[in-house]
Parts: structure tokens; sequence; C-alpha cells
């Protein structure tokens, strides 16, 4: 039997899912270079479709981890590409890649072999950092996307060089209180944390400013990772872009687990109406994860100190 925290009447959502993992790489109309799609190689009916969008300067390959997990569960996700450089990147970019990706997966894409199985209807969107505020950009601008996880999103544009433009702009508050659909927050405590000379996702711009903006009776789900960085989210080699971000103390097994866990619960939730899961979105099964330590409260919780 699975630990209490990770006990979903009987299911560790934690641990790998019945459903055997393919992969795919080729292009995707609309979308930049090429996607890289995560798989269930079978199934006897529709799958939900989940479209995650990359952290800036990353790339579709650096979250295979988190999202073959997910796909073990039963989803067709399709990691894609938006355009943008070290020096411009417009972030509504990320949104309209999300978009056509939807369009063009729905219409069906040369060569994909999981076409078939695809339920475009219940489409989420996901993402990290860059792409994490693009999934939420894309969740208010498109009614098709039933729901969206943000992986630590960051607002506006605080690079050195950066500031708030047409292609950069700040959502929350200004957009993010026409939220209709469910969003799942993941934070990460240590991307406060500066380290050579910035912090990737400054407090002022950090998940707690989506959550403190969203509309009264917004179905949110708050998930604060415990001494955990910005770039933990990734899970294969990203050399120096990985550098960058303070790293939460090792080891991490803790709070991937909780990832993965959490992630599975919100799709299963809101893609697959599983009701019995709604206690970890808001109730008695989340809070398990505080008591653990996997999640910080976020109210009386010391936050963890920087390196």
């Amino acid at each position: 039997m699975p630990a209490p925290a990770f006990d979903a009447g009987g299911r560790d959502l934690s641990l790998r899912g019945p459903y055997v993992v393919g992969t795919w790489t080729g292009p995707i109309a609309g979308t930049a270079t090429q996607a890289r799609a995560l798989f269930p190689t079978s199934s006897d009916s529709r799958l939900p479709l989940v479209l995650f969008a990359h952290g800036f300067q990353l790339g579709v390959g650096n979250y295979d981890g988190l999202l073959a997990h997910i796909a073990s569960w039963g989803y067709v996700v399709v990691s894609i590409d938006y355009p943008g450089s070290l020096l411009s990147v417009d972030h509504r970019d990320v949104p309209r890649a999300m978009i056509a990706a939807r369009t063009s997966l729905a219409l069906g894409v040369a060569g994909f072999p999981a076409t078939s199985i695809i339920d475009a209807n219940r489409t989420v969107v996901m993402g990290h950092s860059l792409g994490g505020k693009g999934a939420i950009m894309a969740v208010l601008d498109e009614p098709a996307f039933i729901a969206a996880v943000a992986l630590d999103p960051v607002d506006d544009n605080p690079s050195p060089i950066g500031g708030v433009t047409a292609a950069t702009p700040s959502i929350a508050p200004e957009r993010i209180g026409r939220l209709t659909r469910p969003l799942a927050l993941f934070g990460a405590t240590q991307s406060r944390c500066v380290q050579l000379g910035q912090s990737c996702a400054p407090e002022a711009s950090n998940y707690l400013r989506f959550a403190a903006a969203v509309p009264d009776g917004a179905r949110v789900a708050l998930y604060p990772l415990s001494n955990f960085g910005h770039n933990d989210f990734v899970d294969t080699a990203c050399g120096f872009q990985c550098s960058v971000c303070a790293r939460g103390a090792a080891p991490l097994d803790s709070r991937a687990r909780a990832l993965r866990f959490l992630s599975v619960a919100f799709l299963e939730r809101y893609a697959r109406g599983d009701e019995s899961l709604q206690p970890y979105i808001t109730g008695a099964g989340r809070d398990v994860f505080v008591r653990d330590g996997a999640l910080w409260d976020g109210r009386t919780a010391t936050l963890p100190r920087c390196p």
C-alpha cells in the first residue's frame, strides 16, 4: 500500500502509471523547430492532450522525466517550441504556439503515431517559467483549453535588460481576473534566491503574484514546493542555463515525488472529472504534503534559507 500522503484510493500517482510510453519528435504547424511527444503506445479510448511549453532558453526535451510520468497515466503529452532568442522573445508567441499546436493535432499531424487516440476536446496547457506564464495566457485566450498547470511561472519581464512591454506584458493582475478554468500553480521557494546576480523568479513576479490576483471563486490549486529551485523542475541536463538559478537542498526526492503525484492528481481531477481527488486540490490530501514538508504552507512556516 502507498504511504498515506501518496494514497489516492489505493493508487500512488507518484509512481509510473499503467501505460507503456512511446516518444516521437517532429514538426507541428504553428510551432517552432521540432516538438517532442510522449504518449501511451496503445489505448482502447481517446485520451486527454497535454501541451507543454518549456522555460526561457530551455528546450522541448528538458522535461522528459515528468512528462513521461504524466503520459504513463494515460495522457498524450506534447512538448512544443516557440520562437525566441536570448536577447528577444515575445511572450505572446507561447500561447500562440499552444493554440496552433492544438489545432494541428486535432486535424492530424503527418507521421504522429498517437493521432488516433487524442481527445483534443480535453486539452490542458502546461509549462515552466515563461512557459508557465504562457500556459496561463493560453487558458485566458482560448476557451478550448480546459485547465492549465504552471510550474513556477514568472510574470512581466524581470530580466536585467527587460521591462514590461506589449511583447513582455504583465498579466497579474491585469488579465488574470478573467480566469474561468482550473489552474494549478506550482511554486519553488528557492526561486527567490539570488545567484549570479539575479533571482530567476523574483518575489514580486512569482507564482504568489498570480495566486493573489485570481478572481474570487477561481478553482486554483497552490503547490509551493519547499526548498526547491526554479530549475529543479528540469530533469535532464541543461548546462549553463540550469546553473544560473539557485537550487533546492539535496536530495530532492520528496519534492520531486510530490510534483509527480500532484500534477497527475490535478489532471485526473479536471481532465477526467475524478472528484475523489478534490482533497489533493484544496483539502486534506494536500495538507498531508504540507505536514510532511514537501510543500511550504505559505503562511506560518519560515521560508528555507537561501544558499
